[in-house]
């Protein structure tokens, strides 16, 4: 019995110190000399991903400029020259709720120092079943050479009810077969064409809305030589307003929509969601709104790269 209340004492303190140790920001973008005390040593240089703890101090010298995100997916932007404590960065955040802005944080913050490889990114808690993860895998053993390059997301979702798709044209290649599959990888609708896009029009075809198919072309006269396959799924009325909600209810909790760290977010919110037009926008314009912080140009770089705009 006496071991029992020891050991649960002992994971008492042990689950105290776990939580008691969780940082409060995390440094999501740094320009100029921004620095952070934790009350040991002397200052020290703030980087992208440094983390910020209950106690530490924060401090901006002329023309720096810092942006972090909270634990709870709420963001905060300094420009102005001063020092802060962690708990005078905590009072300074929007005072809602962040029921949505915290399903984003985990996603957010696994883009410090991310460098894109070119290839797809799953993102977690998306619901796709096994088939749709199996089927964008195909074709990319045979390399580069062997087949037809993309210009559009290997998967996303459509809020009208007609979308085109492009590819690479192929040297000496005027005419592809595209096709459409089910998640079963039964064709759906195939059809040789020239040039290098098509206008998918889910009524002509009868798609069901949110529903994920897949598209492909191979080139007619080489068939083996053909391009990944690319998910793709017509949202229903409802669920473009599920999304529409949760982006105000997201802009309504991080607040200033002129903060380039939000228009990140935003940004996030959509690819998240698969709908990369809309996420272009937003990406778009937090480096525009901050042209010389790197951390936001090298997000809309790898945006650029994983949507094959």
């Amino acid at each position: 019995m006496k071991k029992s209340l020891l050991l649960f004492a002992m994971l008492l303190v042990f689950v105290s110190t776990v939580f008691s140790a969780q940082y409060e920001f995390r440094v999501m973008a740094v320009k100029g000399n921004a620095e952070y005390y934790t009350g040991k040593g002397s200052w020290k240089k703030l980087h992208t991903g440094t983390k910020i703890y209950k106690g530490y101090k924060v401090k901006l010298n002329k023309k720096a400029y810092l942006g972090i995100l909270h634990k709870t997916g709420k963001t905060l932007e300094l420009k102005n020259k001063g020092k802060w404590s962690t708990k005078q960065l905590v009072a300074k955040l929007n005072k809602k709720s962040s029921n949505v802005a915290g399903k984003l944080t985990n996603y957010i913050v696994s883009q410090l120092g991310e460098e894109d490889d070119g290839e797809f990114n799953y993102r977690e808690g998306m619901e796709t079943t096994g088939a749709v993860e199996r089927s964008l895998n195909f074709g990319s053993q045979n390399g580069a050479s062997a087949f037809v390059q993309l210009k559009s997301p290997r998967k996303i979702n459509f809020t009208t009810n007609t979308a085109k798709v492009v590819w690479a044209k192929v040297e000496n290649e005027n005419e592809y077969v595209f096709t459409i599959t089910d998640r079963f990888d039964r064709v759906v609708h195939t059809k040789i064409i020239s040039g290098n896009s098509y206008l998918i029009d889910a009524k002509e075809l009868t798609l069901k809305s949110d529903e994920y198919y897949f598209w492909y072309v191979a080139c007619n006269n080489a068939r083996t030589v053909k391009s990944p396959a690319c998910a793709f799924s017509f949202l229903s009325q409802t669920s473009i307003a599920k999304i529409h909600r949760e982006f105000e209810q997201l802009k309504s909790e991080l607040g200033d929509e002129n903060n380039a760290l939000n228009q990140i977010v935003f940004g996030n919110f959509y690819e998240m969601n698969y709908l990369p037009k809309e996420a272009l926008k937003y990406y778009k314009k937090a480096v525009e709104l901050e042209p010389s912080v790197t951390e936001y140009q090298t997000i809309y770089t790898n945006f650029l790269k994983r949507s094959n705009f």
